[in-house]
């Protein structure tokens, strides 16, 4: 895992939520299960649509990978 992407991880876990200018990523939320804490994810949350078209092309990459 790269540096930043831990350190976004970390903070959104302690405290919560993270209110970025693009997007809001929660680390913690009702239903989060040990099979999310085991592989460290995170619920984000667009707030733009420039970022949610980044984001959607940047899953589409990652499923492929994971395919």
């Amino acid at each position: 895992m790269c540096a930043s992407r831990s350190v976004l991880y970390y903070l959104a876990v302690r405290f919560g939520v993270l209110v970025l200018p693009g997007a809001t990523l929660y680390g913690v939320w009702n239903g989060k299960d040990g099979r999310h804490w085991q592989h460290e994810e995170i619920v984000v949350e667009p707030r733009s649509p420039t970022v949610e078209e980044a984001l959607q092309r940047d899953q589409q990459i990652v499923d492929a990978f994971d395919e």
